[in-house]
């Protein structure tokens, strides 16, 4: 979930008087690839799913955005819950013929920004917030030479996370955002970092469609075992300005 798909696709919202709240909600759609690597006893299992197989491989997805704002300040939430499935050969030879993983993951993030650069055509926000994840990694080596193994494993937990954001107006109808937060702070064994960037068409002073790219990094100890996800691909909104 992870900052999160909020950053990306509720920027660039119509300026507003200066004691007034300006909120956007944006239902978006993120279709990943995803690259998992589970270090196990028996060596790294590793699955990954390119782009276009990400919508056959994707269970079930729910992704939305919401940002309120007053003048310098902008309050971000963002929701991600994704359900992905892979299945290729094992890199252990004979001991075991598929690997099969299933990743299921709750991701919400919360960010407090404050505008540090505010021109006519750039504006800069930087901030920190969190990213809270609940996350199952369902592992399964079917029987080679080996009997199967399962290796089924779970976590909820928060990261930290220091964030910017950027934006770029072109005009009254197009802009441009781009957006890197970084989490954890302990190291290559429990770290998140997102990066996002987007252009954005303001269809009136309510609507704007956007569409970029977004790339998201988790890196974590479950249960002892060190378990990396990486998801990146398209990424579109249909953000509402109220």
């Amino acid at each position: 979930t992870s900052l999160a798909g909020a950053l990306l696709l509720v920027a660039a919202a119509p300026a507003v008087a200066q004691d007034a709240w300006d909120f956007s909600f944006t239902p978006y759609v993120w279709v990943p690839g995803l690259t998992t690597s589970v270090h196990t006893r028996y060596g790294t299992v590793q699955a990954s799913t390119s782009e276009p197989d990400a919508l056959s491989n994707l269970d079930m997805a729910f992704m939305a955005a919401f940002e309120a704002r007053r003048e310098r300040w902008s309050l971000v939430a963002d929701l991600l819950y994704v359900d992905l499935s892979n299945e290729e050969p094992t890199p252990f030879g004979r001991l075991f013929d598929q690997a099969k993983t299933e990743v299921k993951g709750t991701a919400l993030s919360g960010y407090a920004l404050y505008r540090v650069v505010e021109q006519p055509q750039v504006t800069i926000d930087v901030g920190a917030g969190f990213r809270g994840y609940s996350l199952s990694f369902d592992t399964t080596l079917t029987a080679g030479t080996r009997p199967q193994r399962d290796f089924d494993l779970s976590e909820t937990w928060i990261d930290p996370l220091i964030a910017v954001r950027g934006i770029v107006t072109f005009n009254d109808r197009w802009s441009a955002n781009a957006v890197l937060d970084y989490g954890g702070f302990d190291g290559g064994r429990d770290s998140t970092m997102q990066a996002l960037a987007s252009v954005s068409y303001a269809i009136n002073d309510r609507w704007t469609v956007r569409g970029g790219w977004r790339y998201l990094d988790i890196q974590k100890e479950v249960e002892g075992l060190d378990v990396e996800s990486e998801l990146n691909g398209p990424i579109f909104g249909v953000g509402y300005h109220f």
